[in-house]
């Protein structure tokens, strides 16, 4: 099993039984011979990668109230497309972020 996906998530808090739950895909993929090369969290099913990104964001997302209310998903999304800038606030990155999926979303 690889490492350092699992110190990632263990120095990031992720509940174990998440982190059992990305265990036990990875060996089933593993046990059916399906993948071979060095882990990775972009691997993971959708709604995995929805999991372990609200956990490790998790401190973020309960300080800025864009957050409340929104979906898992709808939450996912806008932390997807934060991009972490030094010195920066966590609200004024959620609010960059927010407006880069509201622009992408009128461009479609």
């Amino acid at each position: 099993m690889d490492h350092q996906i699992f110190s990632y998530l263990r120095s990031r808090m992720v509940p174990a039984e998440l982190q059992n739950k990305i265990r036990d895909y990875f060996e089933f993929l593993w046990s059916h011979d399906i993948e071979n090369e060095p882990l990775r969290l972009d691997m993971l099913p959708d709604s995995l990668q929805v999991e372990v990104a609200i956990e490790v964001n998790r401190n973020l997302i309960q300080k800025v109230p864009l957050f409340e209310g929104l979906s898992p998903l709808a939450t996912f999304e806008l932390i997807s497309n934060l991009s972490r800038k030094v010195g920066g606030s966590a609200a004024a990155a959620a609010a960059a972020a927010a407006a880069a999926v509201v622009v992408a979303a009128a461009a479609r």
